[in-house]
């Protein structure tokens, strides 16, 4: 069965810009953790605009189940990991115009600095990923690479608005996750998931782990949103 991963991101984004504890990623994710998730991820920007290293350290205190952290490939963030003890590293492209990430690295391309942060941490003895585009190439490179895991972005999956280009991107997945299950390697579609994507997910018994962030947050925030309104007026009586 495919496990759920949430994604803490949109709190500590909310959290940030609105410096209230309201949104503490902490607090939230043993709520998370209660309804059944793997476990949860939150990302460590270099401009610190979503997590923090209090959150993360919180987290690991807190929390009972995975604990991934994604974290740009350079030197300071990479440094920065094997004292926050988290499960998991997820290695992800970071743009001051992007807050979540919306592609991937391309380890085709042979990036120096993703090599050198790959083989750092593994020195370190941290499972780590790289996330990237659902490519047969990718999946390769990530082997070649010395990876345990694929970590696909789902965002083309989840921006499909019509059946037929949602089955040629699910195709996509399939073969690239066939392929990873295949080399031994552990899998994980994340980000740009929403619920119409989940769905169409559904049955892959080559998919691990799904990662689901401002979807699952939004239908929070739909399910609750009555009682919270209740609750509130009930506080100004």
């Amino acid at each position: 069965m495919t496990g759920l991963v949430v994604d803490l991101d949109p709190l500590a984004i909310l959290a940030q810009s609105t410096r209230s504890e309201s949104w503490d990623p902490a607090r939230l994710a043993v709520l998370a953790e209660t309804g059944g998730c793997r476990g949860v991820s939150i990302s460590l920007r270099e401009d610190r605009r979503s997590g923090q290293e209090r959150d993360v350290r919180l987290l690991r205190e807190l929390g009972t189940g995975l604990l991934e952290i994604r974290i740009p490939p350079s030197a300071r963030a990479v440094e920065l990991v094997p004292s926050l003890r988290p499960d998991r590293v997820v290695l992800v492209p970071e743009r001051p115009e992007q807050l979540l990430p919306e592609t991937g690295i391309d380890l085709s391309a042979g990036a120096t600095t993703v090599v050198e942060a790959v083989r750092a941490l593994a020195e370190a003895g941290i499972d780590t990923r790289v996330l990237t585009e659902p490519e047969r190439e990718q999946v390769k490179a990530a082997h070649r690479l010395g990876l345990t895991g694929a970590c696909l972005l789902g965002a083309r999956l989840g921006a499909c608005r019509d059946d037929a280009s949602a089955a040629k991107e699910r195709e996509k997945l399939v073969e690239c996750l066939t392929l990873a299950t295949k080399l031994g390697m552990s899998t994980q579609v994340a980000h740009g998931l929403d619920e119409r994507a989940l769905a169409r997910l559904r049955g892959l018994s080559n998919l691990d782990e799904a990662v689901v962030g401002p979807a699952l947050w939004a239908r929070a925030l739909t399910l609750g949103a009555a009682g919270a309104v209740a609750d509130c007026r009930g506080l100004l009586r």
